[in-house]
């Protein structure tokens, strides 16, 4: 089963990325939708994420990484050079279900998710266009 062992936040192209790293064999199933308000999987309840537009993504079939076995805190990760993600709120691990909330300053006018390889870890990257005016 593959683990997630690192989320991480860049500027490319205009656009920003949300990276997920996965070490280990297997396939990770996943879903991404805007929803109301951040309600987390795992009974840790609703979660506030900073921004006007909320986007849930889950992971299905991922196992913990042995660093992250003791987290029971969402880890929240911020970069200032982003022109649409105000921040990511990474759940803690709830059974094989990896979940984050992206918190975005506006509207996406445009989502795309794609998967690439980075040597010998896979990577399933959102990448999040806002609305132009």
């Amino acid at each position: 089963m593959p683990t997630l062992i690192e989320v991480t936040l860049e500027e490319v192209n205009g656009g920003d990325e949300i990276v997920y790293t996965f070490q280990g064999q297997g396939a990770v199933s996943w879903s991404l939708r805007p929803v109301a308000e951040a309600i987390a999987h795992g009974g840790l309840g609703v979660q506030h994420v900073a921004g006007s537009t909320i986007i849930q993504v889950d992971l299905a079939g991922v196992g913990p990484s042995p660093e992250n076995r003791e987290a029971d805190e969402p880890r929240r990760l911020a970069n200032a050079g982003l022109g649409n993600v105000v921040e990511v709120v990474e759940m803690p691990l709830s059974g094989s279900v990896a979940q984050s909330f992206i918190g975005l300053r506006q509207n996406a006018s445009n989502v795309e998710v794609h998967h690439r390889t980075d040597g010998e870890h896979a990577q399933l990257v959102v990448t999040i266009e806002g609305e132009h005016t």
